[in-house]
C-alpha cells in the first residue's frame, strides 16, 4: 500500500487533486472507471497541459455532458444573476450557497444520497468503505465551518459554486 501525505495549507480543488494523483502514478483508466462506476452522468477528460512553464496533468470533470466553467467566470455570472433577482425570496443558508450547482438545475447532494450512490457503485467493498469515510469526514468538517448539522450539509455538484 502506498500512502500520500498532502500539505494543502491553502486548500486543493478536486480536479487539481485528481491531476496530482495521475502525476504520482495512479492510472488514468482507474480514475475514469471509478467515475463511470458511480453511474451519475459524469466523466473525466485527462490531458497534459503547460501552465507558467510547468507541465502537469489536467483533469476536467464533465457532468451530464457539460464541463465546469472556470470559477471566476461562474462567480461573475452568478453575481450578475443575483443582481437581477432581488424581487423574489432566495435562500442564502450555508447549505444552499455551498450546494448550488454550476448550471442552476438543482442543489448538490446530501451525505445520505452520496452514501447510496457509493454503495450502489460497481467498485470493491473496501473502496466503498473508504469513499464513504472520506465523505463523512469532509461533511463533518464542512458542516462545522458552515455551522450546520452534517446530516443537512449539501455537497456542491460543481467547483464553480465555491465562494
Amino acid at each position: 500500500m502506498r500512502i500520500a501525505y498532502l500539505d494543502c495549507f491553502s486548500g486543493i480543488s478536486g480536479d487539481m487533486f485528481l491531476g496530482a494523483l495521475v502525476d504520482a502514478g495512479v492510472s488514468p483508466k482507474l480514475l475514469e472507471d471509478a467515475v463511470a462506476a458511480l453511474d451519475i452522468g459524469a466523466r473525466l477528460e485527462i490531458k497534459r497541459t503547460m501552465r507558467s512553464g510547468i507541465s502537469a496533468t489536467k483533469v476536467d470533470v464533465y457532468a451530464n455532458g457539460e464541463k465546469d466553467l472556470p470559477r471566476e467566470v461562474f462567480q461573475e455570472q452568478h453575481a450578475h444573476a443575483h443582481s437581477h433577482s432581488r424581487a423574489h425570496s432566495h435562500d442564502h443558508s450555508p447549505a444552499h450557497a455551498h450546494g448550488s450547482p454550476a448550471n442552476g438545475s438543482g442543489h448538490g447532494r446530501e451525505l445520505n444520497e452520496i452514501r447510496r450512490i457509493i454503495e450502489s457503485a460497481a467498485i470493491t467493498s473496501g473502496a466503498k468503505n473508504t469513499a464513504i469515510k472520506i465523505f463523512e469526514s469532509l461533511g463533518e468538517a464542512e458542516a462545522e465551518i458552515h455551522n450546520t448539522p452534517s446530516s443537512k450539509f449539501t455537497f456542491m455538484k460543481s467547483a464553480q459554486s465555491m465562494p
